[in-house]
């Protein structure tokens, strides 16, 4: 809403999603939340509007990647070079990608630059220009990596998507960075086993 410049709706919507924080809060109270984790950029940049830290009481806002990082949870060793697209809403505002990289997988990526075209409703709403932008992606896409086929890791949800579609003189898989992380640390089948064990746990649910 915010990006589309509907101002008022988005002014309406973070008040109203700022009460259900707040309950969730009363709800958790007796924890001590110190992190809240995100795992895309652009929500990054609105929930910062929220002023979560007053609501959870000095928590604050990280990107997943940092967070297993910090946290020292997952780490190897790659030999391989890793192919790296900074999204134009980076949502790691504390360590960057190289000191996480560094610290997830003992390497620093190979950053290709520019923006990949897809920006949210970019795409929808004047393809002609995110298909300019894609274009200039897929050519340093092409200049970095000598390979027709690449896997390029990013931390947006939405670049991952845009990064699937440059499929002509390179073939581009997208891949989010905990993604690729769970499935060198975890196995290829991480999700399908993650679900069965939720299922087979179960969880508890809370009702705002």
């Amino acid at each position: 809403m915010k990006a589309n410049g509907k101002l008022d709706q988005a002014r309406i919507k973070t008040n109203e999603n700022r009460v259900i924080f707040h309950r969730m809060a009363d709800t958790f109270s007796y924890m001590e939340i110190e992190d809240i984790v995100i795992s895309c950029g652009t929500c990054y940049e609105m929930l910062s509007d929220y002023h979560l830290e007053d609501v959870f009481r000095g928590a604050k806002l990280i990107d997943i990647n940092e967070f297993i990082a910090r946290e020292g949870l997952y780490s190897l060793s790659i030999r391989d070079s890793l192919i790296y697209h900074e999204p134009c809403h980076t949502p790691m505002k504390f360590m960057g990608y190289q000191k996480t990289f560094s610290k997830l997988f003992n390497t620093k990526p190979i950053a290709v630059p520019n923006c990949c075209g897809e920006g949210g409703t970019l795409a929808l709403s004047t393809p002609d220009i995110s298909n300019t932008l894609r274009e200039r992606k897929e050519t340093n896409i092409r200049i970095a990596v000598k390979k027709k086929n690449v896997v390029v890791l990013t931390t947006c949800p939405s670049c991952v998507q845009g990064l699937c579609k440059i499929q002509d003189s390179v073939k581009v898989t997208g891949k989010s960075v905990v993604v690729y992380l769970a499935e060198q640390c975890l196995g290829k089948h991480w999700k399908k086993e993650f679900i069965k064990e939720i299922r087979t746990q179960g969880f508890d649910r809370y009702i705002y």
